[in-house]
């Protein structure tokens, strides 16, 4: 019985020590959300000044700092917050995000949070605001990523008036944030209504012009992420190639 003690002690401490490492590698995580610019086939002669609005519950509380966008879970299932990396704002992040996407496509971009608003730049370029408006973000990783979202995208004039709004709201399972976060966020920029507002043939006042949140009809935001996953798949497992993937991409983005 003696003999026991000392393997039982023994056992024991690694057991700790396992569960310590464990929960080390849980705690202390960050996701870039920089990094989720989205993939966009657009083009237009407007400047797009680009916003996003934090209004997520724990955020406007305070039980959650700004920067907070997940948890990480240890083995035990203990959670842990994940911060942003650039220990910046989530709306930070996504605004850096979204113009950086939207300069990659040729779009003259830039930032509310750093240029401000305005009318036009010298030249006389017209301008559109695009803001995103978070209700939830965040990610929850145990074995698997589940991705929570739940935001509204709207396009303004310059003078404020709503030219498209529609809201989105769904979760989803992919390998990380960053993955889910670029997809769903190339979808709802596919939206013909946010895309035909940042047209720059689009005249505000038209019939066809600005539509509620509540009446605007459902973007299928799943199918798109769907087709978008599949793609990413078959361009990991080499059965495409990046251009082939490129292009079919452009397929699924511009067909909704």
């Amino acid at each position: 019985m003696r003999a026991l003690l000392p393997f039982a002690t023994v056992f024991a401490m690694i057991c700790f020590f396992c569960q310590e490492s464990v929960a080390q590698q849980a705690y202390g995580q960050t996701t870039d959300y920089r990094n989720s610019w989205p993939s966009l086939d657009l083009w237009t002669e407007y400047t797009v000044l680009v916003g996003v609005s934090d209004k997520r519950p724990y955020i406007l509380n305070g039980d959650k700092e700004p920067a907070f966008v997940g948890l990480s879970r240890s083995q035990l299932g203990i959670p842990y917050d994940i911060l942003t990396t650039s220990k910046a704002s989530l709306a930070s992040d996504l605004e850096q995000a979204l113009a950086n996407g939207l300069l990659n496509s040729g779009v003259l971009a830039e930032r509310l949070s750093q240029e401000g608003d305005r009318e036009g730049d010298d030249a006389g370029t017209p301008v559109r605001k695009l803001i995103l408006t978070l209700f939830e973000w965040k990610s929850d990783t145990y074995r698997d990523t589940t991705f929570h979202y739940d935001f509204e995208l709207q396009v303004f004039t310059p003078d404020n008036r709503v030219v498209s709004s529609q809201r989105f709201a769904s979760k989803r399972t992919d390998s990380s944030g960053i993955d889910a976060a670029r997809m769903v966020l190339s979808a709802a920029l596919a939206a013909p209504d946010i895309l035909h507002a940042l047209d720059s043939e689009f005249v505000p006042g038209e019939p066809s012009g600005a539509v509620s949140a509540d009446s605007a009809p459902k973007l299928d935001v799943d199918g798109i992420y769907e087709d978008l996953l599949k793609l990413k798949e078959l361009l990991d497992k080499g059965i495409i190639t990046q251009q082939e993937f490129d292009e079919q991409k452009r397929g699924v983005l511009g067909g909704q």
